[in-house]
């Protein structure tokens, strides 16, 4: 249950992004298929690694003597920059375990920067010892962390200038923000539900990583009452599809094509928890958003696009019956 999460201080959110980073990177490399692989004779010419908080994985780079390509799916941030020699000033630039804009008071920067410290403090006592000691354990080969993780050739970033703010960037870097949408065919209930939706239609998912059914009854009730009250349809992700009274006018599933919903013409709005991806696919396809953020990046994404003015922020802690109704309402009936 991540939800918790949400009321985390600066420090509790650094120990925890970098403790789901321990989890990660020990699950894929003390796992059977990865040790046998690392353990035989094959070759490769390039290796493309998924980049967060798990810097041991670059490892793969140099056990098999090729260049490394690393792939964010966030933008660039202090997850990412160090690896490729990207400045980041605390006093104009946010820390993405904030819900600070590139427009930030004197206090807001202040704040910043001690975050900033902060992280990096926790970085070099705890978070690099812990990948040195990924590294001495899982590969065969001896090597050290501070030799081989400023040595990426390339990273890719799933950043776009429309989806974040304006930041230095070094040549190593290409943004691709978008390059994950394409248009696909709905699935036939969904493309009928959604032609048929005369009002509009409303789409609510937490992500991949976050599960609605840890919501309590009180949470669950006003969601469903708010949404009983809707003349729009709403395509709701929930990974229990037995929830009872069901208002006829929402649709359940475990699983959803994001993307290709939100490019329907009928979609008006759209409830989720602000990650790159879902703010990106929702800005492609121009739907205004209620931010629920909860974790990692997605407070400033949120607030980014409250600035903009393509979002309302409804803080999970004051998510009500009255506050749900607010914001669908903002997005609904606000012209802008």
């Amino acid at each position: 249950d991540l939800f918790p999460r949400e009321t985390e201080n600066f420090l509790g959110r650094i120990k925890g992004v970098h403790n789901l980073g321990y989890i990660l990177t020990e699950f894929t490399l003390s796992h059977p298929d990865v040790q046998n692989l690392l353990h035989s004779n094959e070759t490769f010419d390039l290796v493309l690694l998924e980049q967060f908080v798990n810097e041991a994985h670059m490892g793969f780079g140099p056990h098999f003597n090729a260049p490394v390509i690393l792939f964010s799916s966030i933008g660039m941030s202090e997850w990412n920059s160090h690896l490729i020699g990207d400045i980041r000033l605390p006093s104009i630039v946010p820390v993405s375990k904030t819900e600070y804009t590139d427009h930030m008071t004197f206090f807001q920067r202040m704040i910043n920067s001690i975050v900033n410290l902060g992280d990096i403090t926790y970085k070099e006592l705890v978070s690099f010892p812990q990948h040195q000691e990924y590294l001495n354990k899982y590969f065969p080969k001896k090597m050290y962390l501070k030799d081989i993780m400023y040595n990426a050739s390339l990273m890719l970033l799933n950043s776009h200038v429309s989806t974040t703010q304006p930041t230095s960037l070094t040549t190593a870097v290409v943004e691709i923000g978008g390059f994950h949408i394409s248009s696909n065919k709905l699935p036939e209930d969904i493309q009928i539900f959604l032609d048929e939706a005369e009002n509009g239609a409303i789409m609510f998912s937490m992500g991949t990583n976050l599960n609605i059914s840890n919501f309590s009854k009180n949470r669950l009730d006003a969601i469903l009452r708010v949404f009983s009250e809707l003349k729009q349809r709403v395509l709701w992700k929930f990974e229990d599809t037995n929830v009872s009274n069901i208002p006829k006018n929402v649709l359940i599933s475990k699983w959803l094509p994001q993307s290709d919903i939100l490019e329907h013409p009928n979609v008006v709005g759209f409830i989720t928890h602000g990650g790159l991806l879902s703010v990106t696919e929702a800005v492609f396809y121009g739907v205004p958003m209620v931010g629920i953020p909860i974790f990692g990046d997605q407070r400033m994404n949120v607030a980014r696009c409250v600035q903009k003015g393509i979002a309302v922020h409804l803080p999970f802690q004051k998510l009500s019956y009255e506050t749900l109704s607010q914001s669908l309402k903002e997005i609904l009936d606000n012209p802008t």
